[in-house]
């Protein structure tokens, strides 16, 4: 088991913390030389490295919006090229030049009521045939569906903890890098939304009329359309998705193509795509580089270069 005095240190200095966005921000550094004090003092066992490395503390890298992934595919590492205001993914190869594989992609459901926060993904393979999702434009008393998100990621926290644990040391190296540099491609969210216009009682310019927003508490007028339906198309023969991914329409049933972009007056509808990347901050890589120095000390991992 840990010491204690070694996870109080963790706890106390804010590392290791999954979902936490450091990865350009050098001013975190300061606290992991502080960290890294703490480690050299209770990290004296070879057993405490092996338990850290195994535990949920282990899972030290964040995930990021790519700006521009070009031609990038699932599993593609690299690193992020600045070309003026943009930031253009450079690859250096794909995961599973390295790791084993431990499963297909994973593809899961997310979905947001109004209001509220993203609910809890379930699982949803992506539909071999045209798959219909309804919208309702109305308030009442039931919250309404506003967004959803189609997500297909990278399918095992075993796979990203291989890469970063015992292989991304060596690239960054290999390639003239710090640990920090390098970025692994790990998901694409797929979105549709519709969101009703609220009117604005502040704003003497708006009017009640369904035609530039809607009532916050009723019913849309009769006139005005009270459910819409967003058409998610099946995946190409590539298992890449269709650009865009989906259509919306009055109409539940699918029709053929080519689709018209659908406008409503009052009702924001969206259809995006956006792709992360994983990567471990600066303060982060300074916890992994000093571990596996460790581990390459006690011969945990033979032949493993820096």
């Amino acid at each position: 088991m840990l010491n204690r005095s070694f996870v109080a240190a963790v706890q106390e200095h804010g590392a290791l913390s999954p979902g936490k966005d450091y990865a350009n921000d050098d001013d975190v550094v300061p606290y992991a030389s502080a960290l890294l004090n703490q480690l050299r003092l209770h990290v004296g066992v070879d057993s405490a490295v092996q338990t850290f490395l195994q535990s949920d503390l282990a899972k030290i890298w964040a995930s990021h919006q790519f700006q521009d992934h070009g031609n990038a595919q699932w599993g593609d590492y690299g690193y992020l090229k600045r070309e003026g205001v943009r930031e253009v993914f450079v690859r250096l190869g794909n995961i599973y030049d390295l790791v084993s594989p431990t499963g297909k992609l994973s593809t899961f459901l997310l979905t947001r009521y109004e209001g509220d926060d993203w609910k809890p993904a379930t699982d949803y393979p992506w539909p071999a045939e045209t798959a219909v999702h309804e919208f309702e434009l109305f308030r009442g008393s039931k919250k309404r569906i506003e967004d959803i998100a189609v997500v297909r990621t990278l399918p095992d926290d075993c796979e990203y903890h291989d890469f970063f644990w015992n292989h991304a040391e060596r690239v960054a190296s290999d390639n003239g890098l710090q640990v920090h540099d390098i970025v692994l491609f790990e998901e694409i969210f797929h979105y549709a939304g519709a969101e009703v216009q609220d009117c604005d009682e502040t704003d003497t310019t708006a009017t009640s009329s369904a035609t530039s927003c809607m009532s916050g508490s009723t019913l849309v007028d009769s006139e005005v359309q009270d459910r819409v339906f967003f058409h998610q198309l099946p995946l190409l023969a590539s298992g890449e998705a269709h650009n865009p991914w989906g259509y919306w329409s009055l109409d539940p049933k699918p029709t053929p193509g080519p689709w018209p972009v659908l406008e409503l007056p009052g009702i924001e509808l969206t259809c995006r795509v956006q792709s992360n990347y994983a990567r471990v901050s600066t303060f982060e890589s300074e916890i992994l580089v000093y571990l596996n120095q460790l581990r390459r000390d006690r011969n945990r991992i033979p032949g493993m270069r820096p």
